[in-house]
């Protein structure tokens, strides 16, 4: 029905919500450090939402892109909840501001994944493990975006 609900687990009750119109959510990711905020992606468009339980609401800021268009896939939040990493349609990753809800830069650098990125996390040193439509797993380095590893499965 396109609306964002967050659910109480233990309860079963619905603690707030939104419609997000008609731009599909494609993944949520809940932030780390809070169980209020979480971030969600679509195609064209990233969006972060703070909950008010209180108040039964979500409050949704966009993500400035500037002038990138893409069709998001999945995503992971590092542990700090400052940056999220964005795997894309097109085979590149987004690297986005949460604190400043602002696009950062993206990549690797001069390499596309084939079919587009269908999963990402992040290890423990920082790096981003991604896995492509076409069977490849490739590790990243998350500080300058260039590949550190690939193999084809």
């Amino acid at each position: 029905d396109n609306t964002i609900v967050i659910w109480d687990v233990e309860t079963g009750k619905a603690l707030c919500g939104s419609p997000v119109g008609h731009n599909v959510v494609n993944q949520l990711a809940f932030f780390n450090s809070c169980d209020h905020k979480v971030v969600s992606i679509h195609n064209y468009q990233i969006w972060i939402w703070d909950s008010d339980f209180k108040n039964k609401k979500l409050k949704v800021e966009d993500v400035n892109m500037g002038s990138i268009k893409r069709i998001f896939k999945c995503v992971v939040i590092d542990p700090s909840d400052t940056f999220a990493y964005v795997g894309t349609g097109t085979g590149d990753i987004i690297e986005v501001s949460l604190e400043k809800a602002l696009f950062k830069w993206i990549g690797p650098v001069k390499r596309l994944f084939s079919l587009g990125i269908n999963v990402i996390t992040q290890i423990p040193n920082g790096d981003l493990l991604v896995g492509a439509g076409d069977g490849t797993v490739a590790k990243i380095c998350y500080k300058d975006m260039k590949l550190k590893s690939e193999n084809k499965v």
